[in-house]
This record gives structure tokens, C-alpha cells and sequence, in this order.
């Protein structure tokens, strides 16, 4: 700041406060200005006397800046080490030396040196403990960091301090915010016996809350969140339809709450996530029970919603990586929807827009490469493009994590085998999710592994094992109103009765199945039933049903020969399905 030898001016007390009032007017202005911001904080530091308080507040507000809104990070650096300099008098416990700390874990952690953010983190948790605030801060970032890195048992560790510590300070709301972030984690990892003994006590502390209601109701709706979406991994669709309706009135009771509850006590500012957010991700959950149960129409239409408030905070400047991680989820939903109704076109388009928001942030590509591919290969499999299906679930095989994942490609691996008559590559791809040996807690998979197994057994011949499979998955699919499976199922047992000869029985599966398809809609499977039934009616010399059912065939096989061709037809369909390696080539 100074120029020729000559000395830059200083400047008083008033200017000061001015300069620094302006800098934050210029963060928050939407869209931001950093640069002006970040040269009001530059002018404020040639104040006359600054305290050390005020030195090095200004030095670390330049240098968060610039670490998060520039790529010019030595500069940042150079800022930082400015700060820690000036704290080293304060004491250990002091706001502004905490704060220094969490920005040099911060910077690390944008450098792609994680551990040795969490490593300055963690030492500073040894004498952090009088200051509660930033001693849970840092226990829930060290948990975020080793929560990208999916280190589940060192997340449950720091999380199980975080509980003790809430206990000792005697803070029930603390307390049961580390229990549900350590159920959140207890999920990922699919330890259920321990997740139940979490979610109760949460559930306890959460009843016997009566501080401040806007807390008690943020606390509820973060607990059926979790409850519902295990069910929702489980596949009880039907099971968990009162905790859903419970959700749903509770988030309604949380945004008549007109502000964000802000406690008195600074350690309780912490919280899940805000209002404007944890109504989105009730949209997303609500939408992913709405698929299992076949409601497909509503899917899209709770994913629209929540869409549509995701694009509202991005004007306002709140773009996230976690928002980008729920708009690909609700797009994963409706991008499945959209191929079960036939609108092939619509979901070739929501898979480009996918791709482009994983290309923005590569950590998001990195985690989310598994399910673009397996999103391509349905909708290649929906234009019977099989082998490039085949080729996108191979390649989602080398990137997935999850066993249910795996457990899913693998089912679809299966169905596109038997539909290209690969018989050794089927006789593999059955054997790894045979519904005998299948290692999954989700009853709509193992309802899938049997329903293929059935067809698998009835194109070859072997109809009673057939029917034994399909009334399996009949059995597990009406448990838990699973619509699509069971109108899978009956659609295969009326097949196999049929060629038994046994027309009525098979009229008895056929017309449900029909009004399962019309109700979801699903016109794939209402081009199978009708096709069948035309058939039975032209053996049961009943031309008038005949000739009814040969109408609706050709009306729906005509709307998908439309829709297919404005698929294919896309400028993207080809270069999307047959992509396997390297950057994607769509989504710029």
C-alpha cells in the first residue's frame, strides 16, 4: 500500500468502522463484490492503533476471502499467518485465536490437505473445552471433513465426544444434535442394531425438550428425516407412511415459526440445517416414498417443488455443494420417472443437466460418477440401446460403494442378459443376486431378485419355479404397496397361466396389473398386459375385447415409438450412451 518511498497515510477510528461497514456491504450484496470488499479491509488495516483484537479480525477476513472466493491462496496464506502471529499472546481458549485455527484447517482443506486440517483441529480440541462454542464448532467440522472422506468410524468417534461434552455442559438440545448427526452416520453404514438405540434415546431427549419449541420442532423433523428415509432404504413403503404424514406436519409447524431461532446461549447457534433447506429435503423424501409406491406423477411434482425453491436460493446467491447434492438426487428420482412414463426424451435432457452440475465442483463428480452412469444406462436401456446399457452398469460397477447399489446394477445387469439372451453372463450376473443368498435389507430388492428369477425360470419352460418366485415377490410387494413390482409380478404370473391355458386365472392377474400401469402410468408395462390380454380374448373368440385391446396397444405402442424417436433423435442421445471414460462430454 505504499508507493515511491512514501509512507500510505493513516487513517482514524471513524474511517475505520466506515471502512470495515462497507466491506461487509460489498460481501453481501447478490451477486457479491470481493474484490471491493476485500480492498475496504486492506484500507482499514492502515488504521492509527488498532487493537490486536482488530488487527488480526482484519487479516483473517481478508485472508477467508480470498481462500474462498479466489484461487490466489498464497496471498491467503500470506494473510493467515499474519493472524496467527498476532494471537499467539491471546489465550488459548480466545475467540479470535479458535477462529484463526478453524481457518487454517479451512485453508488445508481447500488445498485437498484434509488430514492435516483435521490434524490442526483436533490438537486445538485439547484446549478448547472452556469456550463450548468453538469447541463444538470444531468437533462438527472435523466431523464434515472425515465425513467427505467417508471415514464413518473416526465421524462416530469425534461425534460420541460431542455427545459427552453436551452431557457434561448439561445441554439437551447439543446433545441430541451430535445423537442424530451420529444416526446419520450409523445409517451410511448400515449399523441398524445401533442406529435403533441412537434414534430411541434422540427420540426421549427430543419429547422431554421444553426450552424453546422452534428447536424441539427443528430436532423432530431432523429424526423423522432419518426415520423415514430408513424405511425408505428398506423398502417399507407402507410401513413408514405414518412417520411420513408426521414429518409432513411437522416441517408444516417448523415454517410457522417466522425467524430462525437464535438461543441466548452462543454453543446453541449450531443446528442441522436451516428452515429454507430442511423443507427441500422433505420434498426429496417424500418423493423418493412416492416412487416406491408407483405414484410417479407425484413424484415429479414434489421434485419440481423442490427444485424450483433450489433455483430460488441460487438467485439470491445461496448456491451450496450440499444443494447441488439434493438437486442431483431429486433429479436422480425424476430422471427414473421420467423413463417409467415414457417420456425418454425429457430424462436423456435432466441426465445432461446432471452431468453439467457434477462438472461444476469435481468432488461432485467424484461421488456422483457411479449413479450418472447407472442413470445412462437405464435410459439406454429404455431405448433398447442394450449394449450400451450393459457397457454404462459395467463401468458403474467399478465406481459404486454401496452394496445396495451394487445389489440394484446388478439386477439390471440381469434383466438386459435375458433380454439379449447372454445366457453365461446371466447365469453369473443370478447367481450374485440369487433371492437365496441376495445381502440387502431392502424388501424391494429382494422382491426384484425374485421377480427376475421367475422370469428368468418361465422363459425357460419351468413354470411352477416361475410362479413360486412371482408369488414371493407378490407376497413382499403388496406387504409394503410396492405398485410397480406387483404389477410386474402379476404381469409375468399371467403370462405363465396363459400359457397353461388356465385364461381365466390369467384374465384375474391381467386386469389389475392393466390398472396398476394406467394408475402409475407405466406404459411399458401396459403395452405387455394389453398385448396379453388381446391375445387371450382372440383364444377365447371374444373379438369385440379383441379388438379393443389391439386399439389401446397401437395407441400406446405409437406414443412410445414418438417418444423413443425424439430420444434418439437427440444430438447428445449417441455420444451419452456410449460415453465410459474420461471427462463427460456433455453438460458444458
Amino acid at each position: 500500500m505504499e508507493c515511491a518511498g512514501v509512507p500510505a497515510p493513516k487513517i482514524g477510528a471513524y474511517e475505520y468502522y466506515c471502512l470495515v461497514g462497507l466491506a461487509e456491504y460489498f460481501k453481501n450484496l447478490n451477486p457479491p463484490n470481493i474484490r471491493l470488499s476485500i480492498h475496504c479491509l486492506q484500507a482499514a488495516l492502515l488504521t492509527d492503533s488498532l487493537t490486536p483484537e482488530q488487527e488480526t479480525n482484519l487479516n483473517l477476513n481478508i485472508a477467508i476471502l480470498l481462500m474462498r472466493h479466489t484461487v490466489n491462496f498464497e496471498e491467503a496464506k500470506c494473510y493467515l499467518d499474519k493472524a496467527w502471529c498476532l494471537v499467539q499472546n491471546f489465550p488459548f481458549y480466545h475467540d479470535m485465536r479458535l477462529q484463526v485455527v478453524v481457518a487454517f484447517a479451512e485453508f488445508n482443506k481447500l488445498q485437498n490437505r484434509s488430514a492435516v486440517g483435521v490434524d490442526i483441529l483436533r490438537k486445538s480440541l485439547d484446549y478448547s473445552h472452556q469456550n463450548s462454542y468453538w469447541h463444538i464448532y470444531m468437533l462438527f467440522e472435523i466431523t464434515n471433513i472425515l465425513w467427505d472422506q467417508k471415514d464413518y468410524p473416526s465421524c462416530l468417534h469425534y461425534l460420541e465426544i460431542g455427545v459427552n461434552y453436551s452431557g457434561q455442559i448439561q445441554n439437551a438440545y447439543l446433545q441430541t444434535l451430535f445423537l442424530l448427526s451420529k444416526a446419520m452416520v450409523l445409517l451410511c453404514q448400515s449399523n441398524f442394531n445401533e442406529l435403533s438405540l441412537v434414534m430411541n434415546r434422540s427420540s426421549q431427549l427430543i419429547e422431554s425438550y421444553v426450552v424453546n419449541p422452534n428447536q424441539k420442532e427443528s430436532l423432530r423433523v431432523f429424526l423423522l428425516t432419518l426415520q423415514v428415509y430408513q424405511s425408505v432404504l428398506f423398502g417399507n413403503a407402507k410401513a413408514c407412511k405414518p412417520a411420513l404424514k408426521t414429518l409432513q406436519q411437522s416441517m408444516q409447524v417448523l415454517t410457522t415459526y417466522e425467524e430462525e431461532y437464535i438461543s441466548e446461549n452462543r454453543a446453541e447457534h449450531f443446528h442441522w440445517m436451516p428452515k429454507k433447506y430442511l423443507c427441500i429435503l422433505v420434498y426429496l423424501v417424500t418423493a423418493m416414498h412416492s416412487f416406491q409406491t408407483g405414484h410417479i406423477e407425484k413424484v415429479i411434482k414434489y421434485c419440481e417443488k423442490a427444485m424450483a425453491l433450489i433455483a430460488r436460493q441460487n438467485e439470491q446467491g445461496g448456491s451450496t455443494r450440499f444443494l447441488k447434492r439434493i438437486e442431483l438426487f431429486l433429479l436422480e428420482q425424476t430422471i427414473q420417472s421420467r423413463i417409467l412414463i415414457g417420456n425418454k426424451a425429457i430424462a436423456l435432457q435432466e441426465i445432461i443437466r446432471s452431468a453439467t452440475i457434477c462438472k461444476s465442483d469435481m468432488q461432485l463428480m467424484r461421488s456422483h460418477l457411479a449413479q450418472l452412469h447407472i442413470l445412462t444406462g437405464l435410459y439406454a436401456s429404455s431405448t433398447n440401446s442394450f449394449e450400451a446399457a450393459e457397457t454404462q452398469f459395467c463401468v458403474a460397477l467399478r465406481h459404486v460403494t454401496q452394496p445396495d447399489l451394487w445389489n440394484f446394477i446388478n439386477l439390471h445387469l440381469g434383466f438386459i442378459y435375458l433380454k439379449m439372451r447372454k445366457q453365461n453372463e446371466l447365469f453369473a450376473s443370478l447367481q450374485r443376486i440369487s433371492p437365496d443368498t441376495i445381502r440387502t435389507s431392502s424388501l424391494i430388492l429382494k422382491a426384484y431378485a425374485h421377480w427376475l428369477r421367475g422370469l428368468h425360470n418361465f422363459m425357460g419352460g419351468l413354470y411352477q419355479e416361475a410362479r413360486m418366485d412371482l408369488r414371493e415377490t407378490m407376497r413382499l410387494a403388496t406387504a409394503e404397496d410396492v405398485n410397480r413390482i406387483s404389477a410386474c409380478a402379476l404381469v409375468v404370473l399371467g403370462h405363465v397361466t396363459m400359457y397353461l391355458s388356465n385364461f381365466p386365472e390369467s384374465m384375474n392377474m391381467l386386469q389389475p396389473a392393466l390398472e396398476l400401469s394406467m394408475k402409475m402410468p407405466d406404459p411399458e408395462i401396459q403395452l405387455w398386459v394389453v398385448g396379453l390380454l388381446r391375445d387371450i380374448y382372440r383364444m377365447m373368440q371374444q373379438p369385440h375385447q379383441e379388438m379393443q385391446m389391439a386399439q389401446t396397444q397401437s395407441q400406446v405402442f405409437q406414443a412410445l415409438s414418438n417418444e423413443h424417436y425424439q430420444a434418439t433423435a437427440h444430438p447428445l442421445h449417441q455420444l451419452m450412451i456410449t460415453w465410459t471414460d474420461g471427462e463427460c462430454p456433455v453438460g458444458d
